[in-house]
């Protein structure tokens, strides 16, 4: 069958074309853009900051102290649902801690940040 044969393609039943911007329902978020840790106002505090991603409910937010290429090292640290205001309270001090976010849709959650390691003051 020649390429682009469309009575061919037709004739599978299959959808000729669909629209770009539809998903399957399949496909992850995607990385929230923007991404940026900084201290935070208070002692042992963070502020973590992602741009908005389209379609989600919430942005989950993990750190570690290990080896960041290890999954089992992450440690679930919040959930927010707005990206703009996301602070992490309560870590000690002098610590250098890795941090990562991804977005969570009703579709499940979507693929994380790079993580940044940063120092708590």
């Amino acid at each position: 069958m020649p390429h682009g044969d469309v009575e061919a393609l037709a004739s599978t039943g299959f959808d000729l074309r669909r629209n770009a911007s539809r998903t399957s329902g399949f496909e992850p978020l995607p990385v929230p853009g923007g991404f940026r840790v900084q201290h935070g106002p208070r002692r042992g505090s963070l502020d973590v900051r992602v741009n908005r991603v389209l379609g989600a409910a919430s942005y989950e937010v993990q750190i570690t102290q290990g080896d960041p290429t290890s999954e089992l090292d992450w440690k679930h640290a919040m959930t927010s649902v707005t990206a703009s205001r996301i602070r992490l309270n309560d870590l000690p001090p002098t610590q250098s801690f890795w941090v990562r976010v991804r977005a969570v849709g009703s579709g499940g959650n979507g693929l994380w940040t790079e993580p940044v390691n940063i120092i708590v003051v």
